[in-house]
């Protein structure tokens, strides 16, 4: 598939007028900015621990390697190049707040015990802060890089915040009531997808 030729020019005009870093160094920056990002998610863990509850080890591990691996597959797709936009890409973009759907989903299968809006308020304001850590440090790192599709690219940045915090709090958060998952925790992740997407799009458009 060959590009556009609109997109050719853009490029060009881009190139001449400011010439971009080299694809080995942006992805030193990114490498640096996301391990910024997750030093902060792995001292607030480290500071509070990981508190199981009721919950299974095992679904513990499996959950948060599932999240983070999500997390590493959008940072790495977001540092190449995304001029045909596979739909491989965009449904990945969705797979951080599917997992965390699928996890509320399970706790609604067990005993439902009484939920209060109050005690969402922290993990959500949590995962806000976590995610906003991660994707203010590698907006950072990725301004002003993308010509062709600052949009796609940003969602994916904003997914890949958005796992890391959901992970960190998802270790820390003993609850496992689904309403206060859904309101918490996968609400703060879309929150953090919300809000870095959108400075995404505008901060990394070349």
């Amino acid at each position: 598939m060959s590009m556009p030729s609109e997109w050719k020019a853009k490029l060009v005009a881009e190139v001449k007028q400011t010439p971009s870093p080299t694809r080995s160094e942006l992805r030193r920056k990114t490498a640096i900015a996301a391990t910024i990002g997750l030093a902060v998610s792995a001292l607030f863990v480290g500071r509070h621990g990981i508190d199981p509850g009721p919950r299974e080890p095992f679904f513990l591990a499996a959950v948060a390697f599932i999240i983070l691996s999500f997390a590493a597959r959008t940072l790495f797709a977001a540092t190449g190049s995304l001029w045909t936009s596979p739909r491989g890409t965009q449904r990945l973009v969705a797979m951080p707040y599917v997992v965390l759907a699928a996890v509320a989903v399970a706790y609604a299968q067990g005993p439902t015990p009484p939920h209060s809006l109050r005690g969402d308020v922290p993990c959500l304001l949590t995962t806000l802060a976590l995610g906003g850590v991660f994707g203010v440090a590698i907006l950072f790192a990725r301004r002003g890089t993308e010509p062709l599709r600052p949009l796609l690219k940003g969602l994916l940045l904003a997914s890949s915040s958005a796992a890391v915090a959901g992970a960190a709090v998802f270790l820390a958060c003993p609850v496992v009531e689904h309403w206060h998952f859904a309101i918490g925790h996968l609400g703060g992740a879309l929150a953090v997808g919300g809000l870095v997407g959108v400075a995404a799009a505008r901060l990394i458009r070349a």
